[in-house]
């Protein structure tokens, strides 16, 4: 016989869910807001609050052990009087349309349980709403017999323990065939097994791991498959894949197709975003505007049952199924995620206030495993989650499409920012200044989503629903100011005055958020020194080199060609002979990483006048001694634009083509193209690093500076900076046939504390800048023997 227990609450959620869909932006309740509503309404007459029931029920080879606390009890009234009290900032009677069904099951999964236990015939259930700003309250009663009660609560746990046998049924088969899996490719590589082993002791031991090791080692691999088997030895039951941008999900995606390919059993979800799969492009996610939003949750379980028959689950499975059963896609993933073995998706269904899904995280988090890739972002991503915005301009526009008392409180809102602005003193407010009194403002930004809340609907204009979404974030962060250290910031845009609630340390509400699950293991190709990341208790490291022969990679520093700011005008055309004379080396295509979007169109035009004169047989002398650059070995050159959509984005990685041809791609560090791009074999040869890129000096960075004391500079500014430059460096070497050059063009690099946090199996040489052809010239010959020796094809 196999015991379950579940709280009542979530009893009635799973099975009673009904009705429509809908999105409302809510600011939350914090546990002792609704324990403090409820101790007044306890004060009203001789209510016993927080009284504990217990009930069983048994069906074949399952009993389910149900409990719950009964809010308010009255004994004394004609008809003992059950009160299930829910408090709220929402419209009162909104709420319970919504979710009144689901309400009033929980109550009478506890009238039950005290009926049975008291012998009661006849009880009476109300469901209590508390608005907590206005103190409002609006009672929903009902009277029910025991019989009825009885029967209720056993076809709720019949519906649960059919569905939970099906679960567990599946389960056993998952298990049984993880443990005739093998790993499923042709051998580990260099450091894989190591990082296999050291996961698979994670999950085993509620350990938490941080792993760093570079691109290429297989790291996704060697951390699916250790927790694979670890679900089937028991230990885990469900695994979370967090990566923090789309692109990332494709290596789990695919790691995951050739585990099942090896004898895997593994149903998969991947969490897509909304508007990516949004059955009704622009219409609102409310029932009065989208027909799959109507009535959804009537279909859900029919669209979940089509879920379970799919092994894997992505956006073009959820539109298919959504489309069937007429339920939006987005809702059915979260939904298929509280119970797939395996859920791909962004960091903020796990970490974000706002966003952090329940059916993600589910009530299984002690038995769920997470793996967070690209675990560098972690902080930075952190910190925007808990962070929030206020815009004044965004303010007066929702004045002008608001009624009167709405209108009033935006306005008022918006003068409360500029006046505070004025408080703050003298400085310069471009770059920021810190508001002191924040009372005043939560003040103001109480009576405004007060205003909105009764009137904030599927129909209301964008930009009411864009201030009442950023205030409202702001203030469900207000929990979070007695657990980390915060600041409000008020700065001067163009013409609008922007206010931000700035996260100093990030590291402690991830912890908070990943502190209930089995284990955590984090893991990056760029974890320069110790780093705070979040993970709970006390994380082990494991640091790993490169699985290939260092001596694929030519790694040249060149120190005698200042990238400062004020000096790039200067040397940017010197700058351009370099880059030519490297890319002349070898035919091939190479991307140049530069500081920013005006260095990207300064490099842009010199190299386009470079070749220009190489064209008409002329070379720029701006750096005399370098080779000159033939006619027929002319580059194509392209960049990034600072405004550049995804199809303009997929465009500039097609043209990397391996046809012999030079090719030269110009980008920015840090962006788009320093990431998740893989250009395997001769797509690309070499990269140039220019610049140590450190992120400029603005207040927030300097209050994480203060608040690191002596690793302040390195959490501020030096960790950032070397991310981004390995990131860029990681494009390539991705696989053991690979060659290439790196360039890294700054003398900085070679100073402290850079040079320590650049990679131990880095041989770095030191080439003056007039040399790098012939450096690059040198590498390439020594490669095409060593390759002619192993008999090995270019």
């Amino acid at each position: 016989m196999t015991t379950l227990r579940i709280a009542a609450r979530r009893l009635a959620e799973q099975v009673h869910r009904r009705g429509d869909l809908h999105f409302h932006y809510d600011r939350a309740v914090l546990g002792e807001e609704g324990i403090a509503a409820q101790r007044r309404l306890a004060a009203t007459g001789a209510w016993q609050q927080e009284v504990a029931v217990n009930g069983e029920f048994a069906l074949d080879a399952y009993t389910l052990k149900v409990r719950g606390r009964i809010d308010l009890l009255d004994e004394t009234a004609a008809l003992p009087t059950l009160v299930e009290v829910k408090s709220t900032r929402t419209d009162l009677s909104r709420l319970h349309a919504h979710l009144g069904g689901v309400h009033l099951a929980q109550l009478k999964l506890y009238a039950h349980m005290y009926a049975a236990a008291k012998g009661w015939r006849q009880l009476r259930l109300r469901v209590q709403y508390v608005h907590l700003d206005s103190q409002d309250t609006t009672p929903y009663d009902c009277d029910c017999s025991a019989d009825e009660l009885q029967d209720f609560f056993r076809a709720t746990c019949t519906s649960f323990l059919t569905w939970r046998a099906a679960l567990d049924e599946w389960r056993s088969k998952r298990d049984a065939a993880a443990k005739l899996t093998p790993f499923p490719f042709d051998g580990y590589r260099p450091g894989q097994r190591a990082l296999a082993a050291a996961a698979f002791r994670g999950h085993r031991d509620s350990t938490p791991l941080i792993c760093e090791a570079p691109t290429g080692l297989g790291k996704t691999a060697a951390t699916l498959f250790p927790a694979l088997q670890a679900m089937a030895h028991g230990h885990t039951d469900r695994v979370l894949y967090l990566t923090a941008r789309g692109t990332g999900q494709a290596a789990a995606v695919n790691t995951l197709r050739a585990l099942r390919a090896a004898g895997a059993a593994l149903r998969q979800v991947q969490i897509i975003a909304k508007e990516k799969v949004c059955l009704t492009p622009g219409a609102p996610c409310a029932p009065e505007t989208c027909t799959y939003a109507a009535g959804h949750f009537d279909r859900a379980p029919a669209a979940l049952l089509a879920v379970n028959d799919c092994t894997e689950v992505g956006a073009l499975e959820l539109q298919r199924i959504g489309r069937a059963h007429h339920v939006c896609p987005f809702e059915l993933s979260l939904a298929a995620a509280r119970w797939a073995d395996v859920v791909i998706c962004d960091y903020n269904y796990v970490l974000d206030p706002v966003i952090r899904s329940a059916s993600v995280v589910a009530e299984g988090a002690r038995r769920t495993s997470v793996l967070i890739d690209e675990a560098h972002q972690l902080p930075d991503r952190t910190r925007e989650m808990y962070s929030a915005t206020l815009s004044r301009r965004g303010l007066l526009a929702a004045v002008k499409v608001a009624g009167k008392v709405i209108g009033r409180a935006a306005d008022h809102l918006a003068k409360t920012m500029k006046t505070l602005l004025r408080a703050a003193g003298t400085g310069s407010v471009q770059e920021g200044v810190l508001i002191a009194d924040e009372a005043q403002l939560a003040r103001a930004l109480l009576a405004f989503n007060e205003a909105c809340a009764p009137e904030i609907g599927a129909d209301s204009a964008p930009a009411l629903m864009e201030a009442y979404f950023h205030t409202s974030q702001w203030r469900s962060l207000d929990y979070m100011a007695t657990v980390t250290p915060y600041a409000v910031i008020a700065r001067v845009e163009a013409d609008d005055l922007v206010f931000v609630r700035y996260c100093i340390d990030p590291a402690i509400p991830a912890a908070l958020a990943l502190k209930p699950f089995r284990s955590v293991q984090a893991f990056s190709g760029t974890l320069p020194g110790e780093q705070r990341l979040g993970l709970p208790g006390k994380p082990k490291w494991l640091r790993l080199g490169s699985p290939f022969p260092s001596e694929h990679l030519g790694v040249f520093l060149v120190r005698d060609l200042s990238v400062y700011f004020r000096d790039r005008a200067n040397t940017v055309a010197r700058l351009a002979g370099l880059v030519c004379d490297l890319c002349a080396a070898r035919s091939g295509n190479y991307l140049v990483f530069v500081p920013s979007f005006a260095y990207v169109e300064l490099l842009s035009g010199a190299l386009a006048a470079r070749t220009a004169h190489a064209a008409h047989g002329v070379v720029a002398d701006a750096n005399a001694d370098a080779a000159a650059i033939a006619p027929s070995n002319t580059m194509e050159i392209f960049a990034q634009t600072r405004q550049m959509d995804d199809a303009k984005r997929s465009e500039f990685i097609a043209r990397f083509a391996d046809d012999g041809i030079t090719r030269l791609g110009i980008a920015a560090t840090g962006g788009v193209f320093s990431e998740s791009v893989d250009l395997a074999g001769d797509r690309l040869i070499g990269v140039i690093v220019v610049g140590i890129a450190l992120p400029p000096r603005s207040l927030e960075r300097e209050l994480v500076r203060e608040a690191c004391g002596e690793q302040g500079d390195a959490h501020a500014y030096q960790y950032p900076a070397l991310i981004r430059v390995l990131q860029t460096a990681g494009r390539l070497i991705r696989a053991a046939s690979d060659r290439g050059v790196l360039c890294l063009v700054d003398a900085r690099f070679a100073a402290q504390p850079y040079r320590q946090l650049l990679p131990g199996h880095w041989q770095i040489q030191h080439v003056p800048c007039r040399e790098i052809g012939n450096a690059a010239a040198r590498f390439w010959a020594s490669t095409a023997v060593a390759t002619s020796e192993r008999g090995e094809c270019e």
